[in-house]
């Protein structure tokens, strides 16, 4: 009886601690981009695979323009580096649905998704809540 016990408390506690990380992730988003009802947030690292990084930076300009997105760059190396490419595919720093990360809390809330990291990851948004997230 006490062993099945246990393993409940375990999984319980288990299950809370995977929502609980879930649900900082989901308040940063929210918090990011108010705004955001139901959308798609496209997470960019500075560092990572860097052919999957550029494909997704070569295309957010025009899902920028489909207004259904919001971006995030993180685990930025160098900021000066990150302005240069952006510029010179005419993306302004000060678009409301870019943000750029530079105190890393994309990644401090997103512990849960460590191994999402060094790709580029997809979020969807559903209702103010995140539905779905790939890399």
């Amino acid at each position: 009886m006490k062993t099945k016990y246990l393993i409940f408390s375990i999984a319980f506690i288990l299950i809370l601690s995977c929502q609980r990380k879930n649900d900082q992730l989901n308040e940063f988003i929210i918090n990011t981009f108010p705004d955001i009802e139901s959308g798609n947030v496209l997470v960019l690292p500075g560092s990572g695979c860097s052919g999957c990084i550029s494909d997704a930076e070569n295309s957010i300009d025009s899902l920028l323009k489909t207004n259904n997105y919001k971006i995030i760059f993180c685990k930025i190396q160098s900021l000066k580096t990150l302005k240069n490419r952006l510029r010179d595919k005419r993306i302004s720093f000060d678009d409301p649905n870019i943000l750029i990360d530079t105190a890393d809390n994309y990644i401090k809330n997103s512990v849960k998704y460590k191994d999402f990291w060094s790709y580029p990851t997809h979020i969807v948004v559903k209702n103010r809540v995140i539905t779905e997230i790939t890399k």
